[in-house]
């Protein structure tokens, strides 16, 4: 993507290491009076104004009103989470492991609030991950532009557009390590265009054997 070059339309999906600040097992009562078992879970789960491993910065003002747009659905329990992330962004239940529950900021972090739902294969699998203590990652998935430009510290980053706008948020069981550092590398090789390519590359190719060793 040249300087100045925006890109329209697009699903823009980044990962955030679950970092749970607060684990509670409570019991929950539905509309009907039925109580259930509820793992809920509290986490840091983006920033704004800040460089993400995927070269994306969402400005404060964007993100917050993208965490505002999605407050009604939030509160109609709208807002379902699968395990593991599609291709695409809608919601397919069968795959459906959390829903959100609160979603706010705090300065320029964004904390999510997330019921695990128990009663869901995936769910289940969610909560026997997160019991082992085995790492997981939140996705976030929403819809927006982007606009590439070079910052002062002579990195080129996308920032994110006003009207962008959160889908969901996907449990992610650290995402798949090939992409990943593929993914990141190249964006790091894109960003370096000015500075030592040749490093990176060298770099680039050794962590690819580790990852297929």
């Amino acid at each position: 993507m040249a300087i100045g070059e925006i890109t329209k339309g697009q699903m823009i999906r980044d990962y955030f290491p679950l970092k749970v600040i607060q684990k509670d097992n409570v019991i929950a009562e539905s509309a009907t009076g039925t109580k259930r078992n509820v793992m809920r879970l509290t986490s840091l789960v983006q920033k704004a104004d800040s460089p993400n491993e995927n070269g994306r910065i969402y400005p404060f003002d964007v993100m917050k009103e993208s965490v505002e747009a999605i407050q009604p659905s939030i509160k109609e329990r709208m807002v379902l989470g699968e395990l593991d992330h599609p291709d695409d962004a809608k919601i397919h239940t069968e795959n459906v492991a959390i829903v959100m529950t609160k979603l706010w900021m705090e300065n320029k972090n964004v904390y999510g609030q997330f019921e695990v739902l128990e009663g869901m294969p995936k769910g289940q699998m969610v909560k026997a991950l997160i019991e082992q203590d085995i790492r997981v990652c939140i996705s976030s998935r929403g819809t927006g532009d982007l606009e590439s430009y070079l910052a002062e510290d002579g990195n080129e980053y996308n920032k994110v557009l006003p009207g962008f706008k959160f889908i969901t948020f996907d449990a992610v069981n650290e995402p798949s390590v090939q992409k990943t550092k593929l993914y990141v590398m190249e964006s790091k090789l894109h960003m370096a265009r000015n500075k030592n390519r040749m490093e990176l590359e060298k770099k680039f190719l050794a962590e690819t054997k580790l990852i297929f060793r």
